[in-house]
């Protein structure tokens, strides 16, 4: 009698021992897909929106560096900067001590200003007005980034600078 018997669907032969993969070259292959698409998904999604936060979030920088100057130096009142669809370029007048370079919008990304002007200026204040000089009023600027998202920066009338749309 032969208690110990092993089927033949189970025997060991050649050719069962080469079919398949291993544990082990499965999870290396799974680690080598892993770090191909790292470095492969950036160059086919691009990296457009990213650009577009940036311009957004340097231009806030830029309209608060403005304003620093402007409450910094109330003998000139013509700290500011030029908005055209495409660039955001900082203005004063005076000795400037440091040259900006302009801000240029993303690839398809366009700039507005509500209510339109082509120029924003800061007085000792620290107030946005539309020229040198002029005190402070109660009006909102807004300043829309139109790319792929919208993106919107709020220069409260009395000179609060601030991610998001106007009220």
């Amino acid at each position: 009698m032969r208690y110990f018997h092993r089927p033949r669907s189970l025997a060991r032969t050649p050719q069962r021992l080469i079919s398949g993969f291993t544990l082990v070259e499965l999870i290396i292959v799974i680690i080598i897909l892993g770090i191909m698409s790292v470095f492969a998904a950036p160059r086919f999604m691009g990296s457009g929106t990213v650009d577009e936060v940036a311009v957004a979030r340097e231009a806030s920088s830029l309209f608060r560096l403005q304003q620093q100057r402007a409450m910094q130096n109330t003998a000139l009142d013509c700290y500011g900067v030029t908005i055209t669809s495409t660039s955001i370029t900082a203005t004063a007048c005076g000795p400037a001590s440091h040259v900006i370079q302009p801000l240029t919008a993303a690839s398809g990304q366009v700039i507005s200003i509500n209510p339109s002007t082509s120029a924003l200026y800061f007085n000792g204040l620290g107030c946005a007005v539309t020229n040198p000089g002029d005190s402070c009023d109660d009006v909102n600027r807004q300043i829309d980034f139109l790319g792929s998202e919208l993106r919107t920066l709020c220069i409260g009338g009395q000179g609060y600078i601030r991610e998001g749309a106007c009220p």
